[in-house]
């Protein structure tokens, strides 16, 4: 029925996805939990420091991406 109409089916091998070279620093926060998230940041090499004053964590690092698509911000 295809080759009546024209059609060809590609018989050659696919492609292999390329590699997300940036998927190796992402983070999903849903799955961590505080004591994890410093973890993970740290596996990452992203330097995280505790400042007791402000109750908070920071982070030393050159890029930081929130979200994702037309609603993230760098």
């Amino acid at each position: 029925m295809w080759k009546a109409i024209g059609y060809n089916v590609d018989t050659k091998e696919k492609l292999k996805p390329k590699k997300r070279p940036l998927q190796e620093g992402v983070i999903e926060t849903t799955y961590e939990t505080n004591s994890t998230l410093i973890q993970s940041l740290n596996e990452k090499g992203v330097e995280v420091t505790k400042d007791e004053d402000q109750n908070m964590y920071k982070i030393k690092c050159d890029v930081v991406i929130v979200g994702s698509g037309c609603g993230g911000g760098v």
